[in-house]
């Protein structure tokens, strides 16, 4: 990585290439950044789930243009998978399959939603471990990455757990 930062700021504040956000098969209505953007788009993710265009399942990948609409340049909506089924092990697998995604697309700054967070310090931690070691820089060189949280006394936390592992934050 470039550089890491941790942000607990309006999704239309961002200024990255790519907006990275998840949503749950099961979980509807839409929950976290996938709600927001939903509700940025007048419901466009709404609709794909009710036209079986996308549904949640595990690493689908879906590559949205934001219309000029968020800073951002593209929206990337990853398929979750079953809440009940996540584990350690999965997210690991969910973030490798971003970080390949983002390589192929040539893409050198990003914005990844924290996905599956429970609000627990620890797992926190352990969910920032797998990010920094599933989101290695591939083929197309360092990439700058945003770690989008929802407030900002969580932000805090997440920074210092960067801050440990990296040096930067």
């Amino acid at each position: 990585m470039s550089s890491i930062k941790v942000l607990a700021q309006k999704v239309t504040k961002i200024h990255a290439e790519v907006l990275v956000a998840g949503f749950f098969r099961d979980d509807r209505p839409l929950t976290g950044l996938a709600a927001e953007l939903d509700w940025i788009y007048n419901g466009i993710l709404s609709r794909l789930i009710l036209r079986n265009r996308i549904c949640g399942d595990l690493k689908e990948t879906t590559l949205l243009a934001t219309q000029r609409k968020l800073q951002a340049h593209k929206i990337l909506i990853i398929g979750l998978g079953k809440r009940e089924e996540l584990t350690p092990i999965i997210l690991q697998d969910i973030y490798s399959h971003v970080g390949r995604t983002l390589s192929q697309l040539h893409i050198k700054d990003c914005a990844v939603e924290l996905f599956g967070q429970t609000g627990r310090a620890p797992e926190d931690a352990k969910t920032v471990e797998v990010i920094l070691n599933s989101l290695r820089p591939g083929p197309g060189g360092p990439m700058d990455l945003s770690l989008l949280v929802p407030e900002e006394e969580k932000a805090q936390r997440i920074r210092q757990r960067v801050l440990d592992l990296t040096g930067n934050a």
